[in-house]
C-alpha cells in the first residue's frame, strides 16, 4: 500500500566528496510545524532514503532514481527547500486532512 507523503529537497554531501540531491519523504500526516531538520533528526533508522536522486557531476542517466544513504557516510546535509511540498498521494492526504479536522 502506498502511503501519502510530503517531501523536501536535500543536498547530501558524502565523506567521499560526492554530492547526492533528492527528495526526502515523511508521512503526509506529519505536522506542518515539524521542520525538515527535525524530521531528519527524529528518524532513527540510520539511513536516508532519497527519491528522484541525482549525483552532482554525473550525467542524469548514470544516477539511480532512488538512493539509500548510510548516515555514517554523510559529511553534511543541506536542506534546499524552505519547507514541505506535496509528495506521493497528495490528493489522498488532503482528503484525509479535510475529513478528520
Amino acid at each position: 500500500m502506498n502511503r501519502a507523503t510530503k517531501k523536501c529537497e536535500l543536498r547530501v554531501h558524502l565523506l567521499t566528496g560526492e554530492c547526492v540531491v533528492g527528495h526526502y519523504h515523511v508521512d503526509a500526516i506529519t505536522s506542518s510545524t515539524v521542520r525538515p531538520s527535525d524530521a531528519l533528526r527524529a528518524d532513527g533508522s540510520g539511513y536516508i532514503l532519497l527519491t528522484g536522486a541525482t549525483h552532482a557531476g554525473r550525467p542524469v542517466g548514470e544516477s539511480p532514481a532512488v538512493v539509500l544513504i548510510n548516515r555514517s557516510a554523510v559529511a553534511m546535509i543541506e536542506i534546499t527547500s524552505t519547507g514541505w511540498k506535496a509528495g506521493h498521494g497528495a490528493a489522498s492526504a488532503a482528503m484525509l486532512t479535510a475529513t478528520t479536522t
